[in-house]
């Protein structure tokens, strides 16, 4: 089972299996302490080629920087591989 695609910024992203996205900016706990605090939109759970779990943080911006073409996005991903420990 998947879930449905998600869109931020103007781009989708998805859709991916149910389980391997955590909606950051939709959690309790962010939404207590939001203002004035940045945030990414969501994890996500991937696999490396071994098989070693990996969380991605997606930051989707199309504000910055400003390109010379108008359809043109940025995306910030960060990886943290995960080591001997379950996500």
């Amino acid at each position: 089972m998947t879930i449905n695609q998600i869109v931020e910024s103007g781009m989708n992203f998805g859709p991916y299996p149910k389980g391997h996205c955590f909606f950051i900016e939709k959690s309790p706990t962010y939404k207590k302490i939001q203002n004035n605090v940045q945030i990414a939109e969501f994890l996500l759970l991937h696999y490396a080629k071994d098989g070693s779990p990996v969380v991605w943080v997606v930051e989707a911006k199309s504000s910055t920087p400003r390109p010379a073409t108008p359809l043109s996005v940025n995306i910030e991903v960060a990886s943290t591989e995960e080591t001997n420990e379950q996500i």
